[in-house]
């Protein structure tokens, strides 16, 4: 069985990559301005983050099954690095430097932490999922409006990203302490054993595609929203700051409810029920004219997108072997991947070509794909149940 030091170790290391990104999302305007970049422009400098993402990913699929207890600690250290990098970016040779940074940091970091997770769930400890990732939401929307609140008082990138890369050493340094001690062991049941299996990588392809799509309307919002607030409906920097933290607040309540819903309903249609929310909240946030309705819509999106990684997840463990696992999870984060990647090029082309409000209204047709394909998810899963 894992130490308590284990588990307390994945909700830091969640709660520190959210601060990160929470920090990014208020403070993208900012990076935006430095970048020098139009919308579009911008959208493809956010490309550069999966460029570096995916490389890390398949590096780690790759990596034998003793060394993975160190996997977390470095891809944290990394991260650290990424912030570090960014607080001393002064043009746009260096931000495109610390963004393959941060990618590599952020991919390398999301199959480290659900590894972890798995292990300890398959263990028979304790259902995880739900709740680690719940804390990254939580952490970024604490940091975001911090972040956001530190702008409007003329603190620059330097600082906000310095004390950043503080937290994520910090978590790093736990790691430290959690990768030296007993890892989580299979339970009784033994490690080898799955609940009903991939009979097909079509299946595999399949969750990942609808991982992917939460991914694409996550980053969305986190790239946009912001600069949404303050280019169309003209909010201060503090105000729009928490556009992205109404979303992670959404976000992390979401993952919650599900987790203590986790008893009553299957999770797949757990997680159907609520992504149909997506669709009304992305029409609301195009819709919007005012702060508080676009706040609201925020909101309910990350209400809808909540559940949806977790669940991914959560049944990728259930279904592969222990040998499996690290393969299997990388992969489908790598997928996963193709939505952050294809969100910012695509919603940046959008908003350079018509608006922010047909921006918000393809965030729309992508919840109701994502609505679409956990309905055939769940009964394709249940067909293949011995």
């Amino acid at each position: 069985m894992p130490k308590v030091s284990q588990t307390l170790s994945v909700m830091f290391a969640y709660s520190a990559t959210g601060v990160f990104w929470g920090a990014f999302a208020a403070a993208t305007p900012a990076i935006m301005n430095l970048s020098g970049l139009d919308a579009g422009g911008f959208g493809l400098l956010l490309v550069v983050m999966t460029a570096g993402a995916v490389p890390a990913m398949v590096f780690l699929s790759r990596l034998p099954m003793r060394l993975m207890r160190w996997v977390l600690l470095a891809s944290l250290s990394l991260f650290a690095v990424a912030a570090l990098a960014l607080s001393q970016s002064t043009d746009l040779i260096s931000l495109t430097v610390a963004f393959l940074l941060a990618g590599a940091g952020s991919g390398a970091s999301d199959v480290a932490l659900n590894l972890r997770v798995s292990e300890i769930e398959r263990s028979g400890v304790a259902r995880l999922f739900n709740r680690a990732h719940a804390m990254f939401p939580l952490a970024y929307v604490v940091a975001s409006p911090i972040a956001g609140l530190a702008r409007e008082n003329g603190v620059g990138l330097e600082l906000i990203f310095l004390c950043v890369c503080a937290v994520l050493v910090g978590a790093a340094l736990i790691e430290t302490a959690a990768a030296t001690g007993p890892q989580p062991m299979a339970s009784a049941d033994g490690a080898e054993q799955a609940v009903g299996g991939f009979r097909s990588y079509g299946l595999l392809l399949m969750v990942g595609i609808v991982a992917a799509l939460g991914a694409f309307q996550e980053m969305a919002v986190q790239t946009w929203s912001a600069i949404f607030m303050e280019s169309v409906l003209f909010a201060s920097a503090n105000l729009s700051s928490l556009a992205p933290a109404a979303f992670t607040a959404g976000l992390s309540l979401g993952r919650f409810a599900a987790h203590l819903l986790e008893g009553v309903f299957e999770a797949v249609r757990l997680t159907l029920l609520m992504s149909a929310f997506g669709v009304f909240a992305f029409v609301i946030i195009a819709a919007s004219s005012t702060t508080l309705l676009a706040l609201v819509g925020f909101a309910l999106a990350g209400i809808a997108v909540g559940p949806i990684e977790p669940t991914v997840y959560r049944t990728v463990t259930e279904r592969t072997t222990e040998r499996q696992r690290a393969t299997a999870l990388s992969a489908v984060t790598m997928i996963v991947y193709i939505g952050y990647l294809s969100s910012p090029p695509l919603l940046g082309a959008v908003a350079q070509m018509f608006d922010y409000q047909t921006l918000w209204l393809v965030g729309a047709g992508f919840a109701l794909s994502i609505v679409v394909l956990l309905g055939v998810l769940r009964r394709t899963l249940a067909a293949e149940k011995p």
